[in-house]
């Protein structure tokens, strides 16, 4: 009787099943379910079995212990989708173990389980997925993203994260084109945040390179982190909105990548600090200035001990920009006076350092102005001086008289004491020159020249 399917009978095996503490039934019901522990067996008796049979447990505890990788093969190869996976949902929900075979498969199919936790029982998944990762969650089911949260069962990637993420935020804001560092420590949940700062390199990856609003905790937290390289580093922080304050003090890498990146905050005091350890200007550093010279522009403190150093430095220099090399010369009140520098620097600065006051009226400035095409705006801008200063005949050509003499800047009150400085033998070599001083005089009142 028991050597043919025919005795695969609902009604007839609840009754056996529910009497194997008795020898003979027990004998019976290994019989019965021998007929399901072979290749080809019906198992679709199984399913509706576990569908509308008294004794499942006792049935496919059995059916598993037999062999847990035969059974499990067996219920794989069973050519219908929908019954296969009811006997996927018993297998799992009344097996005592599981082998690396079944986790693979786990790992595979969060979904399976999220959507069968009443079926299986949430302890009893908790107890399946202890050594799993998920290589796909979703947010079907709260109370098991809890669990794989808590233990940490899941790959990193960024639909990962993302889901963990709204998940616990109990919002839908956290997309691939906006994940970073500061919006999963955000969620102040300590279990994720340990797990993601333990994998962090894994992480990094996932994090978008279009979102830059990193706070400056997490800022500081990558430049300090060990598990990346310097270039990941500098690639990813470059255009971040938040910046850091200060230097990070432990190591001379992390304050070249700090620079590099352009995130910390532009202060005179930060410049200084750079500059002190590198001792010299280095490229990174005019990178750096040429960048934020706008905010720059604010007053170098009297407290910077290295203010001369980084006067001379800066602008007695030809390496920065044009428009950054303005703005910092208005964050210095110190001058030149007759430095060398001076000779070196482009005629384009050397306006700039007259227009911004940054070059006293002297004798040793007068030498080294006296040769370059800047020297009538050097003396137009300190035409005071010039006059008060020049007890004889000035000493300047036709060409820079008659600048000086069609300046908007000098008075005609000005120009008539400049006039009665000049030598002869320029105003009768220069006939411009000459029709220059009768138009002034024409134009002035009570005035004689010796």
């Amino acid at each position: 009787m028991f050597e043919h399917d025919a005795i695969l009978n609902n009604d007839l095996l609840d009754y056996i099943a529910s009497r194997t503490k008795y020898a003979a039934y027990e004998k019976m019901f290994n019989q019965i379910m021998n007929r399901l522990k072979r290749k080809n067996a019906p198992i679709d008796f199984l399913v509706q079995y576990y569908q509308f049979g008294k004794h499942p447990q006792e049935v496919f505890s059995n059916f598993i212990k037999w062999s847990n990788e035969q059974s499990w093969q067996i219920i794989n190869e069973h050519n219908n989708e929908d019954e296969k996976q009811i006997l996927q949902e018993a297998w799992f929900k009344y097996c005592d173990t599981t082998t690396d075979i079944q986790n693979q498969w786990i790992n595979e199919n969060y979904s399976f389980l999220s959507s069968r936790v009443e079926n299986i029982s949430l302890q009893k998944i908790k107890e399946l997925i202890t050594n799993c990762k998920f290589t796909k969650i979703d947010n079907n089911n709260s109370n098991l993203l809890n669990e794989v949260i808590e233990h940490c069962c899941y790959i990193i990637n960024t639909e990962n994260l993302c889901i963990i993420i709204n998940h616990l935020n109990n919002s839908n804001d956290v997309n691939p084109n906006n994940l970073n560092l500061t919006r999963i420590t955000n969620t102040q949940n300590f279990a994720f945040i340990n797990y993601i700062k333990s994998k962090f390199s894994d992480v990094f990856i996932c994090f978008s390179t279009l979102c830059k609003d990193e706070s400056p905790d997490n800022i500081l937290y990558i430049i300090n982190n060990e598990s990346i390289t310097s270039e990941q580093k500098i690639s990813y922080l470059k255009g971040q909105q938040n910046l850091i304050n200060d230097f990070p003090d432990n190591n001379e890498e992390s304050m070249d990548i700090t620079l590099k990146s352009m995130i910390i905050a532009p202060t005179w005091k930060n410049i200084e600090f750079y500059f002190n350890n590198k001792k010299e200007i280095t490229d990174e550093l005019l990178k750096y200035i040429n960048h934020f010279h706008s905010e720059l522009e604010s007053k170098c403190p009297e407290d910077i001990k290295s203010k001369d150093a980084l006067f001379k430095e800066l602008l007695g220099t030809n390496k920065l920009d044009i428009n950054a090399y303005h703005s910092i010369c208005k964050a210095f009140d110190n001058k030149f006076d007759g430095n060398k520098e001076l000779k070196l620097l482009e005629i384009k600065r050397l306006s700039i350092l007259i227009e911004c006051d940054k070059i006293v009226f002297s004798e040793k400035n007068n030498e080294i102005m006296r040769g370059t095409s800047v020297y009538p705006d050097y003396l137009i801008h300190y035409h005071k001086e010039l006059i008060d200063n020049s007890d004889n005949a000035l000493n300047i050509d036709a060409n820079c008289a008659i600048k000086l003499l069609a300046s908007e800047k000098i008075s005609s009150q000005e120009k008539r004491k400049i006039i009665t400085k000049l030598s002869l033998p320029i105003i009768s070599e220069s006939p411009i020159l000459a029709n220059r001083i009768i138009e002034i005089l024409l134009d002035i009142d009570d005035i004689s020249i010796d």
